[in-house]
């Protein structure tokens, strides 16, 4: 079985049609928006499934069965930041690599089921990022696609691209190594490097079952 990764509502069922690759084709958006809109700082989708267990609209808790996978399929999780795919192991429990949940549920109603909660701390990860990296030593924009797009993805907009929390890692690096490129001492490092992860907006767990 492939579960929900975190809380959120359902947006989308669909089939795919590639042939060995099809299967159906879950949607999820996080947070659950209550005013029923679309958008939401994260998306997670579920690929090539055989069966689904969910419907359109409805409501999904972390660990809840999304769909099942038999046969020839092989199922695929794919996460989007802001419209933007990105992996989802870097936004495992602890900032690092998923894992299966191990905390109360009740805690998803205010770390990743909150829209406004979420989204402020999304947006204040990129706030930090850019508040360090000034003289934007370690902006990647033009570097993206090499390291992050598949060679056969014609539209960068569907190449995995950097995350947050990956672009701060690179600052990471990249000061303990030049910390003279920056301008900021070692000591406001470490204390926007503590608030960055203070505001980790979204914790993603395994999608398969235990």
């Amino acid at each position: 079985d492939m579960i929900a990764i975190a809380p959120g509502r359902v947006y989308v069922i669909e089939e795919l049609r590639t042939g060995r690759m099809g299967g159906l084709w879950v949607r999820v958006l996080h947070p659950s928006r209550p005013d029923g809109m679309t958008d939401a700082p994260y998306t997670s989708a579920y690929a090539h499934l055989s069966s689904v267990k969910v419907k359109g609209g409805q409501i999904v808790k972390r660990g809840q069965v999304i769909g099942t996978v038999k046969g020839n399929y092989l199922p695929k999780l794919m996460l989007s930041e802001k419209n933007n795919y990105v992996d989802p192991d870097n936004h495992g429990p602890g900032y690092s690599y998923m894992d299966f949940f191990k905390g109360p549920l009740e805690a998803d109603e205010e770390c990743c089921d909150n829209y406004e909660v979420l989204n402020n701390k999304l947006w204040k990860q990129w706030q930090i990022t850019f508040e360090i990296d000034k003289k934007r030593v370690g902006w990647l924009e033009d570097n993206l696609d090499k390291w992050h797009s598949r060679g056969n993805v014609r539209n960068r907009s569907q190449a995995c691209q950097w995350s947050r929390i990956e672009k701060f890692r690179y600052l990471e690096t990249l000061y303990k190594f030049q910390p003279k490129l920056f301008d900021i001492s070692a000591e406001q490092f470490e204390s926007k490097r503590n608030e960055f992860y203070a505001n980790q907006a979204m914790v993603a767990t395994l999608p398969f079952e235990k």
